[in-house]
């Protein structure tokens, strides 16, 4: 006898994990991170910033991911989960040091 098998293969739904909530952030009272056109944050620290996505600005939490010679600073945004890049040759953004 031959044994059969099973032609239906189940698929696993991925199951994404719910974002982490975070209180209110008073941005105006948090330290600038560019001071005299320098970025002062280092590597792998928090950061708050402004961004403007679907016509809304809402201020964003991230983590300072590389900061180039030539002036680009990369960010890992948690809070919509993209990384976000800007340069400082070009107008900045409002960003202030996170704890």
């Amino acid at each position: 006898m031959i044994k059969r098998k099973s032609s239906i293969e189940y698929k696993q739904e991925k199951v994404r994990q719910p974002r982490k909530k975070r209180g209110k952030v008073d941005f105006s009272a948090l330290p600038d991170a560019i001071i005299d056109g320098k970025f002062i944050v280092q590597e792998k620290q928090k950061v708050f910033f402004e961004r403007t996505l679907s016509g809304k600005t809402r201020v964003h939490e991230g983590t300072v991911t590389e900061i180039t010679e030539d002036g680009m600073i990369f960010i890992f945004d948690e809070t919509v989960e993209q990384f976000y890049a800007f340069s400082l040759k070009q107008a900045l953004p409002n960003i202030k040091v996170g704890s």
